[in-house]
């Protein structure tokens, strides 16, 4: 019976072969795309940038006129009352483990 003839394989070429195994694999298996939430996924969306603006007068009687004498605007870009806070930051916050919240202005005692 032949017997098989024993290759005697230099364990640097070994690793060379894995090493350009394992470049040619990251370099050709396609990446995934990256999924892109955009911040604001409806309000004023036909105008290129959304911008709120108020004057510190504004503000005042926004405050006095609350109950609680405070105004919230919100920052997650979720609330149904845009640009004030309506709470819509808590299931935001609880599905993308986020921590925003709303920017409270309150009435100096």
């Amino acid at each position: 019976m032949d017997s098989l003839p024993v290759l005697a394989v230099d364990p640097i070429s070994i690793a060379i072969g894995i090493g350009i195994g394992l470049l040619l694999s990251f370099l050709l298996v396609p990446k995934p795309k990256p999924v892109i939430i955009p911040v604001n996924p409806s309000i004023e969306k036909e105008n290129p940038k959304v911008g709120l603006r108020c004057t510190v007068k504004d503000i005042e009687d926004l405050i006095e006129a609350s109950p609680k004498g405070k105004v919230s605007y919100c920052r997650c870009w979720r609330s149904e009352k845009f640009p004030y806070c309506d709470g819509a930051h808590r299931d935001y916050n609880a599905e993308c483990k986020d921590n925003t919240g709303p920017l409270t202005i309150v009435k100096q005692e």
